[in-house]
């Protein structure tokens, strides 16, 4: 028998399988990064077909077998692409693409979420300029894959936990808008000493 997992997810992106599946990248609560397969998703009929949009956030119940995991249903929480305008759903683009090149799939940790639902609340509360929070957002991502070097990672303000004062973001993003250039060099060379 398998197990039934239950998990707040982000759909980071999918692709078409056979005549009416699809295969999903998704960010899980509990099971980091994930891909799940949808059989018949595609069907005209398909209750998850509106449900199951890129950039959705949504309750999928997952199980895994022989084949990996795969997803049986899905309850929409919202759909962030009609949510957020042109320059928000970039950042969005961005932070997915940078998960899905370098996140382990299936590391069991629910870190990634927990930055990325940061992310995402301070975007809808429309608080923060996006530029500024798509490098804190990256700066966050990269320190916890551990691609981050050591001369960055004594700037500790930048890693609070994914939640902060209205007091402490300011602090972090005045930093981030002072320091600007030469933090997005430090995410470049982060990212490209990785090979990925």
């Amino acid at each position: 028998m398998h197990h039934l997992y239950n998990e707040k997810s982000f759909i980071l992106g999918s692709y078409d399988i056979g005549e009416t599946g699809k295969i999903f990248k998704l960010l899980t609560e509990n099971l980091g990064l994930v891909q799940a397969k949808a059989a018949g998703i595609r069907k005209i009929e398909s209750k998850l077909k509106n449900l199951t949009q890129d950039f959705s956030f949504i309750e999928a119940s997952l199980v895994y077998g022989k084949g990996g995991f795969k997803m049986i249903n899905a309850d929409l929480v919202n759909h962030l692409f009609y949510e957020l305008n042109d320059s928000e759903i970039i950042f969005l683009k961005n932070i997915f693409n940078l998960i899905i090149k370098m996140s382990p799939e299936e590391d069991p940790e629910s870190e990634l979420f927990k930055i990325v639902e940061f992310g995402v609340n301070l975007l809808k509360k429309d608080v923060v300029e996006t530029d500024l929070l798509e490098i804190l957002i990256v700066l966050k991502i990269l320190n916890h894959l551990v691609y981050i070097g050591d001369e960055l990672k004594i700037q500790q303000k930048i890693f609070l936990e994914n939640k902060a004062t209205p007091t402490e973001l300011a602090s972090i993003l005045d930093y981030i808008r002072t320091n600007q250039k030469q933090l997005i060099k430090t995410i470049n060379e982060s990212i490209s000493h990785s090979q990925l």
